[in-house]
């Protein structure tokens, strides 16, 4: 599960940084205004990946950590898959399938087994990419280009990258977790589609779509605000 977020997650975060760098690039280069690559520049540009890469740690551990904690809730079954109790077979020699009561019993083991599992490695990825987030968004502080457009461009940069992120998974995981939880609290009647538990979705989309909204409202901001500067220096020029 962790690495079929992070890895297309990552991707995107590498050619969303890279596309926003050749239109940085482009755009200097067609107003006829000089290239400088300073270290400080690169630095900063590893620094602000490093961070997104760090955040996305953070919020796939608080995935895994939220879906165990939401087994809590609404039972185990809701983000586990529990698999049929083993019958005897009725033809036969007795004996070639363990009795019901210790396939349960097993089952059950396995079950904790998986919830333990999930709340040590969610805790661990988010603690670990809570610290190096931190780490990197210090450096990222310590190494801002002097260059306001720079500033700008490396800015937006970060967070269109991670509203592309959160916007693609969020844009599946809502309706899926939607669909999940509905079919598992609706229909009771099938054993087979109470057995697919929700409890992974869920949780993806309890973290994901927050955050999307979060870093869509932010460009909003951003574009309202660039808007207003553009009308206000479009008066202060005019007659």
């Amino acid at each position: 599960m962790v690495f079929s977020i992070l890895v297309p997650a990552s991707i995107v975060a590498v050619l969303g940084v890279l596309i926003a760098a050749g239109v940085y690039v482009l755009q200097r280069v067609r107003a006829g205004e000089p290239m400088r690559l300073s270290f400080r520049t690169i630095a900063a540009a590893y620094f602000h990946l490093m961070a997104i890469a760090c955040f996305l740690v953070l919020t796939v551990g608080l995935s895994i950590a939220l879906k165990a904690g939401l087994s809590d809730a609404f039972g185990r079954e809701f983000s586990y898959f529990r698999p049929p109790i083993a019958r005897p077979v009725p033809e036969g020699p007795p004996g070639r399938m363990p009795p019901p009561d210790d396939s349960v019993e097993r089952n059950r083991r396995d079950v904790e087994g998986q919830y333990q599992n999930d709340l040590i490695q969610g805790m661990t990825l988010a603690v670990v990419g809570a610290v190096l987030w931190g780490i990197h968004g210090f450096g990222r502080r310590q190494v801002t280009p002097e260059a306001p457009e720079v500033r700008q461009f490396f800015s937006r940069a970060h967070a269109i990258v991670l509203l592309a992120i959160f916007g693609l998974v969020g844009v599946v995981a809502l309706p899926m977790s939607i669909y999940e939880a509905l079919r598992f609290f609706l229909i009771t009647s099938d054993e087979h589609m109470r057995s697919q538990s929700p409890g992974a979705t869920v949780a993806t989309a309890l973290v994901f779509v927050p955050l999307w909204m979060y870093y869509l409202n932010d460009i909003l901001a951003r574009s309202r605000r660039e808007a207003s500067s553009s009308s206000a220096g479009i008066r202060s020029e005019g007659p």
